[in-house]
Order: C-alpha cells, then structure tokens, then sequence
C-alpha cells in the first residue's frame, strides 16, 4: 500500500450527541443489569445522563445488601 497518512476530524458536537442518545442509555441500562450480583441481595440499575456522556449506575438497593457489599465487594466482583 503506501505510507499515506489519513486525518480524521471528529465533529465533537456530533459525538456528544451520540453519548447521550436514549438508545446507548438503554444499552448501558441491559449491560448494567446483566452484571447484577446474584448472591441473594438487593441492588437497583438506573441510567443517568451526565454531562459529557450517559452512564449507567449499579447500587444496593437496601441496608442490608449496602453493608454485605461492603463486606465481600461482590458488586465490584461483579463488574470486572
């Protein structure tokens, strides 16, 4: 081929756009609730948009299940 350079320009308004989209929401929204601990505790997924970019959060969802997460990190055992 050649040792040709290629420049790629990103309309960043345009990214910013496709971030926050209600369709990447709701693709964060299934992968954060596919990573749902299962050991029998409460947890609650909900999508945000911040301002850069939409998230997805994963949290206990009562007491209980705060503290036990606290004890055997399985919700960050859970994401890796």
């Amino acid at each position: 081929m050649g040792d040709k350079l290629i420049r790629v320009e990103l309309d960043h308004a345009a990214m910013a756009q496709l971030l926050k989209r209600e369709e990447l929401q709701d693709v964060l929204l299934n992968v954060a609730e596919s990573r749902i601990p299962h050991d029998g505790g409460v947890y609650e997924a909900e999508k945000k948009v911040m301002p850069g970019r939409a998230i997805a959060v994963i949290k206990p969802g009562d007491a209980h299940t705060y503290y036990k997460t606290l004890k055997t990190n399985s919700l960050l055992k859970a994401v890796k």
